[in-house]
């Protein structure tokens, strides 16, 4: 079938929206089929799989709030210089932010100071 189709002798289309909106129903109707006829291990374990997706999908929505947030402050305050590649002799990686031996409180201070909450937020995050 590969072959096919890297060959051009057959051609494939992506899936319509209405067959993907299918796939996604069928997909729900398995997933509730299978919660009713689950023991209660099993749904234990699947209500605590599904809270801990959402804790982090809110988490996730609330660190980019934070970071939008802190990024609009520091753009109204009239911006600081851009953040170096270096600080100390050392490489400003996220590595490097999160070694307390490294970078203490103070340093990360420091840094914030200097260069902003937003990028030191975006290197800590791998963003910048």
């Amino acid at each position: 079938m590969r072959l096919a189709i890297e060959s051009g002798a057959v051609r494939v289309a992506p899936a319509s929206a209405t067959e993907k909106e299918a796939w996604r129903q069928e997909a729900a109707q398995r997933r509730i089929d299978y919660l009713q006829n689950a023991d209660v291990s099993i749904l234990r374990r699947a209500a605590n799989q599904e809270s801990a997706a959402t804790r982090q999908a809110a988490t996730q929505v609330q660190a980019d709030a934070s970071y939008q947030a802190s990024a609009q402050r520091d753009q109204a305050t009239g911006g600081f210089k851009p953040i170096p590649d270096t600080f100390r002799g050392e490489l400003l990686t996220k590595e490097f932010l999160l070694n307390r031996r490294k970078c203490s409180g103070e340093t990360l201070k420091q840094l914030i100071r200097l260069y902003g909450e937003a990028q030191v937020t975006a290197r800590l995050r791998g963003i910048a």
